[in-house]
């Protein structure tokens, strides 16, 4: 299985673009917008092709311990989950620890 991290900032409105191989061979595009809802204090993700500008995901709650693309299996582009990188009594990432106690995880789920 091979996951790729995803280099994270908690800054409001952040997008970030990223490329990955998958499954050895088949190459992605993506660009990822990243918002914080104090209200609900849940970061939630778009996820956009990047080569065509397509968005394929919108409103994705990055919710950690499960495929965060799972149930977007038919859009081939890899599984991502987000994981704590060591010992915390936070059940999820809030608008100061992800991409440093949180990090997202990208790849082919293979």
């Amino acid at each position: 299985m091979s996951y790729y991290e995803i280099p994270l900032t908690t800054t409001p409105f952040d997008q970030k673009t990223f490329k990955l191989t998958l499954d050895g061979e088949r190459n992605i595009n993506i660009l990822l917008k990243l918002r914080y809802y104090d209200l609900y204090e849940l970061w939630v993700a778009d996820v956009c092709d990047n080569s065509t500008g397509e968005e394929l995901i919108t409103g994705m709650p990055l919710v950690p311990g499960i495929d965060l693309l799972g149930q977007y299996a038919y859009l081939n582009i890899g599984s991502a989950q987000i994981v704590a990188v060591g010992p915390t009594a936070q059940e999820q990432p809030d608008n100061e620890t992800l991409g440093s106690a949180w990090v997202l995880l990208w790849g082919d789920g293979s």
